[in-house]
């Protein structure tokens, strides 16, 4: 629960101390992420991960929710799992990190369940239009898309999860949150490129 100090409530939520705190860590986080970068092949993937658990070490550290979507696919070491909150991967990467084909929501509910067995908090996979499966007091939760008239999926993915994470850094409760995600992801497809549609 956020502690603000008096007053803090009529300022904006950067200018509190500890949002500045935290924006400071963020920008620490992402700042050795965008020097790891840098690098190629298998030596820069090497060097992304270790970043990314850096990064999620020192998050943890400072008292951070953590949000990761696992991105480019690839499996995770073990002892990453409990430095993550929130687990986002897409199909290809729930499967790869799972063991377990994902061509269905239902597929995807199991999936997701073996990787909070493996010890990641929350999971949540996103389907594209067909939604979003999560487990809910381990039982798997199949959340169906919008329906909308589609021209452009580039970005939906990135919706989802930075919709998800402001909501979420905002207090909104777990089902609250998904349900702004999946609008947002929805209206994302609905117009063309990457950022206007953000």
């Amino acid at each position: 629960q956020r502690r603000d100090r008096p007053g803090d409530a009529d300022r904006p939520l950067r200018d509190r101390p500890r949002a500045r705190s935290r924006e400071a860590t963020a920008r620490t986080a992402w700042g050795a992420l965008a020097r790891s970068s840098r690098h190629a092949g298998a030596e820069w993937v090497e060097r992304w991960l270790a970043t990314i658990e850096a990064a999620l070490r020192q998050a943890k550290t400072a008292g951070l929710i953590t949000i990761l979507n696992p991105a480019p696919a690839r499996k995770l070491p073990a002892r990453m799992a409990p430095l993550i909150d929130y687990l986002i991967p897409n199909e290809v990467e729930g499967a790869l990190l799972s063991g377990q084909t994902i061509q269905s929501p239902k597929q995807a509910g199991q999936a997701a369940r073996q990787l909070q067995r493996a010890g990641y908090r929350h999971v949540i996979i996103p389907l594209g239009r067909q939604g979003f499966v999560y487990p809910r007091d381990d039982t798997p939760v199949h959340v169906p898309g919008l329906t909308v008239q589609a021209v452009d999926a580039t970005a939906a993915g990135d919706t989802f999860v930075g919709y998800f994470a402001c909501a979420i850094a905002e207090g909104q409760p777990l089902a609250e949150a998904l349900a702004l995600a999946n609008t947002a992801a929805a209206c994302s497809v609905t117009q063309v490129g990457a950022m206007p549609s953000i």
